[in-house]
């Protein structure tokens, strides 16, 4: 199986490895970056992946400004035989991580910019971003047709690509965004939107054996397992704000239970916009599963497992 980008293992200890932006190439005379994860295993290296390659594009900062680097770089050696790039010479790669440098971003938006450029040099190959052209811009655009992605996931694929050139077209990287005015049809035909579970398939979920038995499959993540869907259910948050709920997050205000999301990047709690801070109230029928004690550990050891 594949690692995903910037992922790499070496004498059983997984690392992070990334080309040196190339205005930094100078600065740093190497032309490659690694970082020990501290970890043998994959999902533990997964898991620290985005973090540090945030921490890493913050470095690159603050090398620019001239200030001191916060993170200690290990960087790889340098082949003496092998020319340093110019920046006409720079790869998507290379605009890929001077766009993520230029404001914070969610580790789930850079995720999808790595794909969307995977998709890219897919198509186009290791192609210099000055040897781009329109048509190459559009046979791009036709592979992802091709591919049979959902109208939206096209849409955000090409709309990142865009996004990237337009970046590093502002900042005089590059002399124009070939992706600029390539636009995709809209489909006749709307996609059907997301589909609620029937009451059958609702039943089928809780009477399942992790309800009726007390079961806790090893896939699962143990308490996860019962509390996901439960609150899920009783309340209409995303999946991806359950997993990331900690015991604090419950609070009790005038005796009335609640969810509070908040945007903390820091510790690990991210949301999708703004508007996604919010409280969400406990259900009533939850708070009769159990008191909020038990909510507060359950949410504890969803924390642990997810």
């Amino acid at each position: 199986m594949r690692f995903p980008t910037y992922l790499i293992r070496r004498g059983g200890v997984f690392y992070y490895r990334a080309k040196v932006p190339s205005d930094l190439l100078h600065q740093l005379n190497r032309r490659e970056v690694w970082i020990s994860l501290r970890t043998s295993d994959r999902k533990s290296a997964e898991l620290r992946l985005a973090d540090t390659h945030i921490r890493q594009l913050r470095t690159y900062e603050c090398l620019r400004q001239g200030l001191h680097a916060p993170v200690e770089l290990t960087l790889a050696p340098q082949k003496a035989t092998k020319p340093v790039k110019s920046q006409l010479g720079a790869s998507v790669d290379d605009l890929l991580v001077y766009w993520s440098g230029q404001a914070e971003k969610r580790p789930r938006t850079l995720l999808d910019a790595q794909t969307a450029v995977r998709r890219l040099k897919a198509t186009l190959g290791d192609m210099p971003v000055t040897a781009i052209e329109r048509r190459h811009a559009v046979a791009f655009k036709d592979a992802l047709l091709t591919e049979g992605l959902a109208h939206a996931t096209t849409v955000k694929n090409l709309g990142l690509v865009k996004s990237i050139f337009d970046v590093a077209c502002s900042n005089a990287l590059i002399g124009a965004n070939p992706f600029k005015d390539v636009r995709l049809i809209k489909p006749s035909r709307q996609e059907k939107s997301r589909l609620p579970f029937t009451p059958q398939e609702l039943e089928a979920i809780f009477s399942s054996p992790v309800y009726k038995l007390g079961q806790r499959p090893r896939g699962g993540a143990g308490e996860a397992a019962y509390w996901l869907p439960l609150i899920a259910l009783y309340s209409g948050m995303r999946l991806e704000e359950i997993g990331q709920l900690c015991h604090e997050d419950i609070k009790d205000e005038g005796g009335v239970w609640f969810f509070d999301l908040v945007h903390q990047p820091e510790k690990g709690k991210t949301l999708k916009n703004a508007s996604s801070c919010r409280r969400v109230p406990l259900h009533p029928t939850m708070i009769e599963r159990g008191d909020e004690v038990r909510i507060e550990i359950a949410i504890e050891a969803i924390a642990h497992c997810t």
